[in-house]
C-alpha cells in the first residue's frame, strides 16, 4: 500500500510535468511558428564572432597565447600579470586539456569582468569569508526570480506533509500522499469523516485553504517546470532562425520596409 501511494506521487509529478511540457511545447511551434530569437542566442553569436576572431590558428580551440592576446586586448579597468591570466584560463579551461573550446568559452566570457575582479579580490582575503562569499554566490543564483516558485512550492506540500502528519498522525508516505494528491486535484487521500459524512471543522478549514492557495501554486510550478523541459527545443529553434538566410519573401518585405536612401538607419537595422 505504501509502495502504491509512493509510486502515484513520482506518476503525479513526473506526469504532470511531462505533459505540462508538451502541451508547452505544442502551444509554442503551432502559435508562434517560429521563434522571437531572444538575448541569450545573441549573446552566443557575439562571442562566436570574438572566439573566432581570437583564434587565429583557426582550430577551433583557443590555445593560452590566443587567450592571452585577448584577455590583454580587452579593456577592464585592471593591470593583469602573468599569473592573472593564467588564473583566469584555468577557469575558462574546465576539462584541463590545454586549450579552450567554445563551450567553455560561451558563457563564461561575458562575465570576464567580474572574473577579473574577484582574482583581485582574492589575494588577502579570509578563507572563512571566501567560504562564506561562495556560499552566497550559489544560494543567489538558487534564489533567482525564476526558482523561488520552486522553495514555495516545496514549502506550501512540506506543510500539508506535517499537518498530515502531526494532526491526523500520518504516516511520511500517507501524508505526502495527501498533499500531492489535494494539489493536483485528485483528492486521493483525506482526513476522516466524522458519523455524519461530514469533515470536522478543523480539517476542513486546513484543507480548503491548502487546497485553494495550494492549487494555482502548484498549477504554476508545474508551468514552469514544463517550460525549463522545452527550453532547449526553443532555443535550437532561435538559433536556427537566426542562422538561416533570408527566403526571397522575406527579402522583398524587408526591402519594401526599408528606407530608400544608401544609409542604414536604426530602423532599417531593426527590419535586417
Amino acid at each position: 500500500k505504501l509502495f502504491s501511494k509512493a509510486f502515484t506521487i513520482a506518476y503525479i509529478l513526473l506526469g504532470a510535468s511531462v505533459v505540462g511540457g508538451a502541451l508547452a511545447l505544442f502551444i509554442q511551434d503551432a502559435v508562434e511558428g517560429i521563434s522571437v530569437p531572444s538575448v541569450k542566442e545573441y549573446h552566443v553569436m557575439l562571442e562566436k564572432k570574438v572566439f573566432e576572431k581570437a583564434n587565429v590558428s583557426r582550430t577551433g580551440a583557443l590555445t593560452y597565447d590566443e587567450f592571452r592576446e585577448l584577455i590583454l586586448s580587452s579593456n577592464h579597468g585592471f593591470h593583469l600579470t602573468e599569473s592573472d591570466v593564467q588564473q583566469l584560463f584555468n577557469r575558462f579551461d574546465r576539462i584541463k586539456d590545454g586549450i579552450i573550446h567554445f563551450e567553455e568559452f560561451s558563457g563564461t566570457f561575458r562575465n570576464i569582468g567580474s572574473l577579473v575582479k574577484s582574482i583581485h579580490r582574492k589575494t588577502s582575503i579570509n578563507p572563512v569569508i571566501r567560504l562564506w562569499a561562495t556560499f552566497r554566490v550559489w544560494f543567489g543564483r538558487l534564489w533567482r526570480l525564476e526558482n523561488r516558485i520552486y522553495f514555495v512550492c516545496g514549502t506550501w506540500v512540506l506543510m500539508g506533509v506535517l499537518w498530515g502528519m502531526l494532526d491526523q498522525e500520518w504516516d511520511p508516505i500517507t501524508a505526502t500522499h495527501f498533499a500531492v494528491s489535494a494539489l493536483a486535484t485528485g483528492g486521493l487521500t483525506a482526513p476522516d469523516v466524522d458519523s455524519e459524512g461530514t469533515l470536522p471543522p478543523k480539517p476542513a478549514i486546513f484543507c480548503g485553504i491548502f487546497c485553494l492557495i495550494g492549487i494555482p501554486l502548484f498549477a504554476f510550478t508545474l508551468g514552469h517546470f514544463a517550460r525549463f523541459l522545452v527550453s532547449h527545443h526553443i532555443e535550437a529553434m532561435e538559433r536556427k532562425s537566426l542562422t538561416r538566410p533570408l527566403s526571397r519573401d522575406e527579402y522583398d518585405l524587408a526591402k519594401n520596409l526599408t528606407t530608400k536612401d544608401s544609409l542604414v538607419h536604426l530602423s532599417d537595422f531593426i527590419v535586417l
